[in-house]
Order: structure tokens, then sequence, then C-alpha cells
């Protein structure tokens, strides 16, 4: 009796990488370009398909503003649209991980890491980070 063997084809998971620079007065993107490099490096060592990329140049992950929330609430956040964007990205499945360089460029106030650990959760997809400084399994 002959078995046939079906072939397993395993799509490879997909990746958002996130580059950020605080400073760049130059607006030359140097920094968040060799970011963007290392974590395509990376994504392809582990055999992921990078299905976007969200850079934020010139940005501070720190420096807070003060914001009025809907609600009419004046609260102080850090402003990083990008930031929002992959989360939100991240939150229709379309990705099942996410690549920064390291856990400063991707987080430094603690508000946008419950936010990054809270979308993580609910979303199920995998942080990383090439530098191993940021590193949130499902």
């Amino acid at each position: 009796m002959g078995h046939n063997k079906q072939e397993q084809t395993t799509e490879p998971l997909r990746a958002v990488v996130y580059v950020r620079i605080s400073d760049d007065p130059e607006g030359s993107e140097r920094g968040v370009d060799r970011q963007e490099v290392d974590c395509r490096a990376y994504a392809a060592a582990h055999g992921w398909e990078v299905a976007a990329v969200f850079r934020e140049n010139d940005t501070s992950a720190f420096k807070q503003r003060t914001i009025t929330l809907p609600s009419g609430e004046r609260v102080r956040r850090v402003i990083r649209p990008q930031f929002r964007a992959m989360l939100k990205h991240l939150g229709t499945g379309e990705a099942q991980v996410m690549v920064a360089y390291d856990l400063d460029r991707a987080v430094r106030d603690p508000r946008d890491l419950e936010d990054l650990i809270d979308a993580k959760v609910l979303g199920g997809f995998t942080v990383r980070s090439v530098t191993g400084s940021l590193r949130l399994d499902v």
C-alpha cells in the first residue's frame, strides 16, 4: 500500500517593524534607516515576512504634551502617531510579530508600554527586539 505524502506548506509569520529616533535635526533619517535594516535582517533570520514598517523620525518617546480627551479630561501624553498606527495594525491580526531595534526605541513612557502589553494580550502577537531587550511572547 502506498502512502501519499501531502506537502505541508507553512506561511511565514508576518511582522511589522517599528523604528524611531528622537533627534534628527538634519532630517537625514540615517538612524531610522539603520534600525530598519537591522530589524529586517532580524525578521529574515527568523523566517518572518515584513508586512509593514512604521517610522517615527525625530520623534520623542518621552516628551509629553497636554491634551484633552474626548471626555473633556486634560491629561499629559506622549504623541506618537506611527506607534498608535502600528498598534491598530497589529490589532487587525494582519501581523503576528512586532520587531523593534531596542526597548527604548519602542517605548519609554510607562503608558505606552502598558498600551503595547494590552494590544499584545488582546491581539495575540509576539514582541521582539534586535538587541533582546524587549521580548513579550504569546
